[in-house]
């Protein structure tokens, strides 16, 4: 899938070329008044859809994203405990089946999918969403987007006051495949926030080793979601999405 920045055009618009849709064999059936034809078209093996995006990408580290476009392709390229589907509901994503939720509603336990993998092979693992909100959440990242955990996670207001330090933040890794989170209140929306990138996983041994390199280029990344990202020098007006071998159902 190419994406290409369109220049001098509202950001309003978003045009979509279908290059081919699909490939292999197909019948397409022609009526001709009392008779009906059959005919075999072969379509090309190649598959590719063509997207004229509205701007460049200001940023692909989840923690640090506040515009539209850099959503769009991080709902490409990543994912959440759940996402959204094509009619607005929420289905599950990383996560194995609906969490456990204790009997006052503030305490939900998620089990991982064990197939779940990171491009490099890396398994997705709960502390890739620890790792990820605690560092969304501390003040030193500046993240924009930080707010959307206060008053949902368990000591997000507090930490972003500096009144309590990172490592009270409101969730856990039980173990590999185990999360726990620790809400505030009964928060309705709560599922819907986990659908956003603000709240996707990111693989701390591998951010850590890319220091400042971090989400600069395509090359300088790994994806858990159903595409992967290629030719994007960081400023470049075109990038490709590649599909994963292994996506989830």
């Amino acid at each position: 899938m190419n994406v290409k920045k369109l220049g001098m055009v509202s950001s309003t618009v978003l045009v979509m070329t279908i290059l081919v849709a699909c490939g292999g064999n197909q019948k397409e059936e022609v009526s001709n008044q009392s008779t009906k034809q059959v005919k075999k078209e072969t379509l090309a093996k190649k598959q590719e859809l063509t997207i004229i995006e509205t701007a460049e990408i200001p940023s692909m580290d989840t923690a640090l994203n506040v515009d539209g476009v850099s959503s769009i392709v991080m709902n490409n390229v990543f994912e959440g405990l759940y996402r959204a589907t094509k009619d607005g509901e929420v289905e599950l994503g990383m996560a194995s089946e609906e969490p456990t939720i204790s009997k006052d509603g503030l305490t939900y336990t998620f089990k991982l999918k064990k197939e779940a993998t990171w491009s490099n092979g890396d398994p997705v693992t709960a502390n890739d969403f620890v790792y990820a909100w605690k560092k969304t959440v501390d003040p030193a990242s500046g993240a924009a987007f930080a707010y959307l955990f206060e008053g949902v996670l368990a000591n997000a207001t507090e930490i972003q006051k500096g009144e309590k330090s990172i490592e009270e933040l409101g969730v856990k890794a039980l173990d590999d495949q185990t999360l726990e989170i620790q809400l505030v209140a009964n928060v309705p929306y709560f599922k819907g926030l986990l659908t956003t990138p603000t709240f996707f996983p990111q693989n701390q041994k591998y951010v850590v080793e890319k220091g400042a390199q971090y989400s600069t280029t395509s090359e300088s990344m790994i994806y858990n979601g159903p595409f992967t990202l290629t030719k994007w020098d960081g400023t470049g007006l075109t990038w490709v999405y590649q599909k994963k071998s292994n996506v989830l159902g």
